[in-house]
């Protein structure tokens, strides 16, 4: 059993192709035909998603980014190839767009950067998300390296299920006005979305955000929370164009035209279908790992007194086939990663047997 996921194109449920899919209808509304669509992340210069139409650009848009993606600001573009409908888009420290049309003006692909912001922040989540369970990943697969047929069955273990449902966010319906100025007027409510209350914040953000309900205004949070004006709106900016929060017309009413409202509720399905995925991927890395940790090594005899580091010598000691895992990491007061990596070298060595 391999749980592990190198690129969004080994899940069954493909959320980056599946935005790529929705952005292309979107696009289609706004300029037919649509242009071709990259996705990439510049950081680590992996193309995610691509449309056939661009394969012919591949290595170009690969070595374009290799050598330009920290050159370009985030929220800006650059237009490199003279008679080539070619754009690359940054929206974030972390994501570029690729967009190509085989006729037109080369104007035409700006029509798009709105709506290339919208769908950026809805990667940008799945990103994080990925990000979350990596930890649970790589502890999980250190486990699964220790499956052996074992000479010994143990008891099945009941593993208590405690998965939290997945809730979707109630609609949300919002206006999309300019960045909040430090100069000018304090006016609007800002509201953080539901689905983004209980992400981690540092302290200061955590204090300012949770007024932001749509029901006071950027004065009104300023003097709850004791920070000053300019705080409270740089804040408000950052989640602002992350697409956590927005900024109210009128307290508690959200006002948004039929297209915002239509692009709303499509990123909302999009990323509970992938919460839900990754719920499921996490929940069974969860229930293997608790079955694993039950394995029963045993260091054989004429090991036992080999030479060995301080830290391996604790642990084997311990490896006498009547201690679980489990109960090996309580003992040893050595971190979870550091035994399973010792474990799993001796037991490829053929010092240990594991019993299961």
């Amino acid at each position: 059993m391999n749980i592990t996921i190198s690129s969004w194109s080994e899940m069954s449920h493909d959320p980056i192709k599946e935005i790529a899919t929705e952005m292309r209808k979107k696009m289609e509304k706004i300029l037919s035909p649509p242009p071709a669509i990259c996705i990439v992340n510049g950081q680590t210069v992996e193309i995610q998603y691509i449309d056939k139409l661009l394969e012919n650009y591949r290595n170009y848009i690969l070595e374009y980014i290799k050598d330009n993606f920290t050159l370009i600001e985030d929220g800006q573009y650059a237009l490199p190839m003279p008679n080539v409908l070619l754009g690359f888009f940054k929206i974030s420290p972390k994501l570029m767009f690729v967009l190509f049309r085989e006729s037109g003006k080369i104007g035409n692909l700006l029509l798009y950067r709105g709506l290339l912001e919208n769908y950026g922040s809805i990667i940008e989540e799945l990103y994080k998300d990925l990000e979350e369970i990596k930890e649970i990943e790589q502890n999980a697969n250190l486990i699964l390296k220790l499956r052996e047929k074992g000479v010994a069955k143990a008891p099945a273990v009941p593993v208590e299920e405690t998965k939290a449902a997945v809730q979707p966010s109630p609609a949300v319906e919002v206006a999309k006005p300019a960045d909040v100025g430090v100069k000018g007027p304090m006016e609007g409510y800002p509201l953080l979305l539901e689905r983004y209350r209980n992400k981690k914040f540092n302290f200061m953000e955590g204090v300012i955000l949770q007024h932001c309900r749509g029901e006071l205004t950027i004065n009104e949070i300023a003097s709850k929370s004791k920070y000053s004006k300019e705080e409270v709106v740089e804040i408000i900016n950052t989640y602002k164009k992350k697409g956590w929060l927005v900024l109210l017309k009128k307290k508690g009413v959200e006002v948004v035209s039929p297209q915002l409202k239509e692009e709303t509720a499509t990123n909302r399905e999009i990323t509970t279908k992938f919460v839900e995925k990754v719920g499921e991927i996490v929940e069974s890395a969860r229930i293997e790992t608790e079955k694993l940790l039950k394995m029963y090594p045993e260091l054989i005899d004429k090991y036992r007194n080999k030479k060995v580091s301080f830290k391996e010598g604790i642990i084997l000691q311990l490896c006498n086939g009547q201690r679980s895992v489990e109960q090996i990491l309580a003992e040893s007061n050595i971190p979870e990663d550091e035994v399973l990596e010792i474990i799993d070298t001796y037991q490829k060595k053929g010092w240990l047997i594991i019993h299961v």
